[in-house]
């Protein structure tokens, strides 16, 4: 499961680590630590990621939701965990540097693109038409907060998911406008159906 560090209380060092190993020594199941300092107020550093990430053995991975591409490098080529992409817009960034993989956004709604354009970067073979869809959707879908216009999206293709939920409204036009026109460009394209 996703673990997050904690928001709001930003816990200092050692208690960020009790926290984690507490969390990790109740349950067997495999966690991955879920970094998102935008949403979290933490940004660490190198060391503290990787104590963390070293802090049990259940911690199997990071889902690193940041746009700092020197840690990615560093986690990628340093750490024996998964390095999971949580910027969907940076995908393309993250396999280059060596991600593991990704938990995103994008891919709740089209998991065969998100696997098909992890397989073609990692080959050096994806188009460049391709991945410049696929970051203007992923940028776009973030025009409001998340899971606002993911919904909008899922809908669009028919796959029903459900209103958002209070406090979050539903999307206004100018971002709905927005993810139609991603979709038209995606179709028109051939590059879903």
């Amino acid at each position: 499961f996703l673990l997050n560090l904690p928001f709001f209380i930003k816990p200092n060092f050692s208690g960020l680590i009790n926290h984690v190993k507490r969390c990790a020594e109740i349950t067997n199941i495999p966690i991955i630590i879920y970094y998102v300092p935008s949403r979290s107020g933490q940004y660490l550093n190198i060391e503290t990621l990787n104590t963390i990430l070293n802090a049990h053995e259940n911690i199997i991975g990071i889902k690193f939701a940041d746009n700092n591409l020197e840690q990615v490098s560093y986690l990628s080529k340093n750490i024996n965990k998964y390095v999971l992409c949580g910027e969907d817009y940076l995908l393309e960034e993250f396999i280059k540097l060596g991600a593991s993989g990704a938990i995103s956004v994008v891919s709740n709604a089209l998991p065969k693109l998100t696997k098909q354009i992890f397989d073609e970067v990692r080959a050096d073979s994806c188009l460049p038409e391709v991945l410049n869809a696929y970051n203007k959707l992923s940028k776009d879908l973030f025009l409001e907060t998340n899971p606002i216009l993911i919904k909008y999206l899922l809908s669009l293709l028919k796959l029903d998911c459900g209103e958002t939920r209070p406090p979050l409204d539903k999307a206004n036009s100018v971002s709905k406008k927005e993810i139609v026109e991603d979709v038209f460009i995606l179709k028109q394209n051939k590059i879903i159906k």
